[in-house]
């Protein structure tokens, strides 16, 4: 059943968003800001969530220690978009941590793209050069100034990780919000840009590639 695959048991797919694959590290380069920055509509110290801040950073969503590896196959994306502006998000730089760590992801919720923190002990936690803490910021639609988004398949997958690393660690009570999963899910990948290559669709590669791995 579709909303069964959350479950704890569930087996962890190929995740780039792991703390051992980040470590490796990447000589892949990043995207001027400006071009950031002008694609979202957005000004250069204005962090989506917060506003105005300090130590805005370019955040990929599709890690780039990657260096695009998995885009085509399970995405329908070339390797040469991990630094299309769509695979970046502009966050403060915890935010940029904590979404790395899986800690917090973007869920859709009202039409709108919502972060959602995914580890309770966090949320007390102040938000880097800003005044507001992690558990204010939790809900907050990000902010764009144009009607450009990322990209939704890819922040659904990170969505469906996030969610199934914070109830595998219980950082979050599985019964208490496997229903914000699942709508979230559901809607990532029934908009038009995750139907070109739907987030189930990719789980299901993902364990057959996983599959193959473990036998070769």
């Amino acid at each position: 059943m579709l909303y069964d695959l959350v479950q704890p048991t569930v087996g962890r797919a190929i995740d780039p968003w792991d703390i051992t694959a980040r470590s490796q590290g990447s000589s892949a380069s990043s995207l001027p800001k400006q071009i950031i920055i002008n694609y979202y509509g957005i000004h250069e110290n204005e962090c989506m969530i917060c506003g105005r801040c300090s130590d805005v950073v370019n955040a990929h969503i599709w890690p780039k220690h990657t260096r695009g590896e998995y885009l085509l196959s399970m995405f329908d994306l070339a390797a040469e978009n991990l630094n299309d502006p769509r695979n970046y998000l502009r966050l403060s730089k915890s935010l940029e941590l904590a979404f790395d760590n899986k800690t917090i992801t973007v869920i859709y919720q009202h039409g709108k793209l919502v972060l959602f923190v995914l580890d309770d002990a966090l949320k007390k936690q102040i938000v880097s050069n800003t005044r507001y803490t992690f558990n204010d910021c939790h809900l907050w639609p990000l902010k764009f100034g144009s009607s450009n988004r990322p990209y939704l398949r890819i922040l659904a997958a990170h969505c469906r990780n996030s969610f199934i690393d914070a109830f595998r660690l219980k950082r979050i009570d599985y019964e208490t919000y496997k229903m914000v999963y699942n709508s979230s899910l559901t809607m990532l990948s029934a908009s038009s840009d995750g139907a070109k290559a739907k987030v189930f669709d990719w789980f299901e590669r993902n364990e057959k590639m996983i599959t193959t791995k473990r036998t070769t």
